[in-house]
């Protein structure tokens, strides 16, 4: 017998799509003509939008803190 579980992020993805479709629509760099001003801007937009996560996960430092400390990921064929 096997239980079968939900695949929690198509899910995820599914629920968001839109909001994520109307998002990435209104950002600097989804104009039809691009400038240098819209790279500048969408990077300090991704700026402001990362700092406060940087500033969350700089609290946790329990965990490996060098990529060559991390488990090998599993090899999937």
């Amino acid at each position: 017998m096997t239980i079968e579980r939900p695949d929690i992020l198509a899910a995820l993805r599914d629920a968001t799509a839109s909001r994520h479709a109307e998002l990435d629509g209104g950002m600097p760099l989804a104009r039809p003509c691009a400038a240098l001003d819209d790279y500048r801007d969408h990077l300090a937009l991704l700026r402001r939008w990362l700092e406060p996560v940087e500033a969350w996960q700089a609290r946790f430092a329990d965990g490996p803190q060098d990529a060559g400390l991390l488990a090998p990921a599993p090899i999937c064929r």
